[in-house]
């Protein structure tokens, strides 16, 4: 590719499948720990309250998916 010049790709791509709050808190606090979703994420989109080890933290979970 000459220099100065750039490659813009444009991919179809989805969003996933269903309520993120309803995916099993375990999956999550993987993906964390993957680094796929950030600690944030898996608190406001997904619900899911982590402990400072990674754990998912069952009552907080739970209280935030009321």
């Amino acid at each position: 590719m000459p220099e100065g010049e750039r490659l813009v790709l444009h991919l179809p791509g989805g969003g996933g499948m269903g309520d993120p709050a309803e995916r099993d808190p375990a999956l999550v606090a993987r993906d964390v720990r993957d680094g796929l979703v950030s600690p944030r994420s898996a608190e406001f989109d997904y619900r899911v309250a982590l402990a400072p080890d990674g754990a998912v933290d069952a009552a907080a979970t739970a209280a935030l998916r009321r």
